[in-house]
């Protein structure tokens, strides 16, 4: 079973992407270090860069819609544990290493749901997993459909630039400030969706660190750190079910339709 777009967290890096890319003004108060002389959108490039290259990323957001939460903690090394929650699909996680991911929490059975408008398939998934966690090798051919969910789970894939951004979404600095302590300057631009604002540490590295606007699916904001070690621990054999075996279960017991080896 695959899992629709709209389980994924949020817009998350999207917003640094839309800046990337696009023109951009001037800034007067002459941003110090490796952004001097910058103009927006190279600021919002060398944003998105820097992001790409830390050794941790943790992201916290919220969504103004449908009571969606979640935090995400992705490592360079491809060590990845996401949660997330909302009141339409309910909670949900999300480890993984390497090309070994584990699934859990109802949330993306419910996405399903929603999705192949079937409650007694889910019904029976629900029943044949009982809370463990779905184990996937994404190297494995049968696992294409987990891809948009791996991507969740990827920095490299989060941080991608757009193919084509849009010319016409000028990306402007709106001042300076501060955020948690760290002197920061603000892009902004207006996407068809809505404003998105963006902060960026003036110090340092170049990371963003807050993120802010309209999105595809309603107002989000999201909060980033860095460098922060993830203390990674894969569930216990016990507390998992291999998804070619879930898969199989599921055609037999739903399908009456035994699956030979």
């Amino acid at each position: 079973m695959g899992c629709r777009r709209a389980v994924r967290a949020a817009g998350v890096v999207v917003g640094v992407a839309a800046l990337a890319g696009c023109g951009g003004d001037g800034w007067s108060g002459s941003p110090g270090g490796a952004m001097a002389g910058m103009d927006a959108a190279e600021v919002a490039f060398a944003s998105m860069e820097a992001m790409a290259g830390a050794d941790a990323v943790r992201i916290r957001y919220e969504g103004r819609e449908e009571g969606r939460t979640g935090e995400m903690h992705l490592t360079s090394g491809g060590e990845c544990s996401a949660t997330m929650t909302s009141d339409e699909y309910g909670d949900m996680e999300v480890l993984q290493r390497g090309d070994h991911m584990w699934v859990g929490g109802d949330g993306w059975l419910a996405a399903v749901s929603a999705e192949v408008d079937d409650e007694e398939l889910v019904e029976a998934a629900r029943d044949i997993l009982q809370e463990r966690y779905l184990h996937i090798d994404l190297a494995a051919e049968d696992s294409a459909e987990m891809d948009e969910m791996a991507a969740l789970c990827s920095l490299e894939d989060l941080t991608a630039a757009p193919s084509s951004p849009q010319e016409d979404e000028d990306v402007t600095f709106d001042g300076a400030d501060f955020f948690g302590g760290t002197p920061t300057v603000t892009l902004s631009t207006t996407t068809p969706q809505g404003e998105i604002v963006v902060r960026v540490a003036a110090v340092g590295e170049p990371y963003p660190l807050e993120i802010s606007g309209e999105f595809g699916r309603g107002y989000e904001h999201m909060e980033m750190t860095y460098d922060e070690p993830l203390y990674f621990r894969a569930p216990d054999a016990d507390q998992t079910m291999e998804v070619v075996a879930f898969q199989r279960e599921l055609m037999e017991r739903y399908f009456n339709e035994p699956v030979r080896s």
